[in-house]
């Protein structure tokens, strides 16, 4: 990011949100339940800044996913905001950005032609406060502590080898083995697959108080990874419908089993809330209802009028994760069934790929070769998340590629 001609000083950028752009959809819920996909901070406002702007401001060096944030005042003359920091990797010296519908509209000023807000406010003052503020920033790490866990590759690599072996026996599926292909090369990081899953899955909006303490219902989430250069990656990561699921195995009640199709389901009123499976998932997709959803009143209108009929709204106690959309797999199989054929390539699409503006995900039977979810996950560009650890994941990502 480089300052634009004629800006000096401190210079605040005002960007329009991939939540809300410039405001007009920040009265919706759902909204600020989607975390940023850049930060991954769902409620609240805030100021980004470089960790060189830090240091100058006597911010304390500390983790960037602790959520008590140093609030700094920020602004010019009359109109200062008081606003907890982010430190962006990435960002140069003296830049502070905020989104456009976090910004004092009086600070911003108009445009003169066309009286749209200003951008970029040149000069401003930015002064320490010495207060915090929490921020409810759900990303456990923005780093991937040598794990690989977002491959990259230069065209001329070697394409990734396969980990180890593995002393469980292959499962043999009659018909279908459901799986995905996420390509990392088309996915913008939008986080209208998160919208979307909500939206299908009957996902409660839980608010701010239970972000902050981490409790976030959402099956599918965007993880930002930084790098030391300053340049990022983001992974869609949901239920990675594990062939040897660690927490299938750790059920006192046997409530998440392996299906005959490779789907790992939820039997939601035998499950007792143990959360072994959550403590035993590596990929930490699984969520816990502390409260019961079901209730009348448990739902902000208009999201009432928005619930999916077709899926159960789980109460308390209950854990609950990514299905890969079973509703519409049976769907599927139902109209296969009367018609007297299988389920065609294509015909299955969850509520995620459904809603992906850039096609970036791609579902079917992996036991199809002809299929498209099994010629991408063929490509050389093909990955599994922690594969290493034997959990045999049923999707697969499709890495970025660097042409220099």
């Amino acid at each position: 990011m480089k300052l634009d001609a004629g800006l000096s000083g401190n210079v605040l950028y005002a960007l329009p949100s991939i939540r809300t752009y410039d405001g007009r959809s920040k009265a919706l819920k759902l909204a600020q339940e989607v975390p940023d996909p850049l930060t991954s901070i769902s409620y609240g406002s805030w100021v980004s800044l470089s960790q060189e702007s830090a240091k100058e401001l006597g911010l304390p060096e500390k983790s960037l996913v602790r959520k008590d944030r140093e609030q700094v005042r920020i602004g010019q003359g009359n109109h200062m905001m008081t606003l907890p920091t982010f430190i962006q990797p990435g960002l140069p010296r003296g830049v502070f950005t905020m989104y456009r519908d976090q910004v004092d509209p009086a600070l911003l000023g108009y445009d003169e032609q066309t009286g749209e807000p200003l951008a970029t406010v040149s000069g401003v003052e930015v002064v320490n406060d010495g207060t915090t503020k929490p921020l409810a920033i759900l990303a456990g790490s923005y780093e991937q502590g040598h794990r690989n866990i977002v491959r990259e590759t230069l065209r001329h690599h070697i394409p990734w080898l396969e980990g180890d072996e593995t002393l469980y026996p292959e499962v043999r599926y009659p018909q279908y083995r459901w799986g995905m292909t996420i390509d990392l090369e088309s996915c913008i990081g939008c986080s209208a697959c998160v919208a979307a899953c909500h939206i299908e899955n009957n996902i409660p909006c839980v608010g701010e108080e239970e972000h902050l303490l981490g409790r976030e219902m959402s099956w599918i989430r965007i993880e930002p990874f930084y790098f030391e250069d300053g340049t990022m990656d983001t992974l869609v990561m949901l239920c990675q419908q594990c062939g040897a699921a660690p927490c299938e195995n750790v059920c006192p009640v046997y409530a998440t089993y392996h299906n005959d199709e490779g789907l790992n389901v939820m039997v939601y009123n035998r499950c007792v809330g143990t959360r072994y499976c959550h403590n035993n998932c590596p990929y930490k997709v699984r969520r816990f209802n502390w409260f019961d959803w079901t209730d009348e009143g448990a739902w902000a209108e208009p999201l009432t009028r928005m619930l999916n009929p077709e899926i159960w709204a789980r109460p308390k106690g209950v854990m609950e994760k990514c299905t890969f959309c079973v509703q519409r797999i049976r769907k599927a199989k139902d109209r296969a069934k009367d018609e007297g054929r299988t389920v065609r390539d294509g015909e299955v699409v969850p509520a995620c790929a459904q809603t992906c503006p850039t096609n970036a995900i791609t579902f079917g039977n992996l036991l199809d070769p002809e299929s498209a979810v099994v010629k991408k996950s063929q490509s050389d560009r093909s990955f599994r998340v922690l594969e290493d650890m034997g959990t045999r994941p049923a999707v697969h990502y499709l890495r970025k590629e660097e042409t220099a």
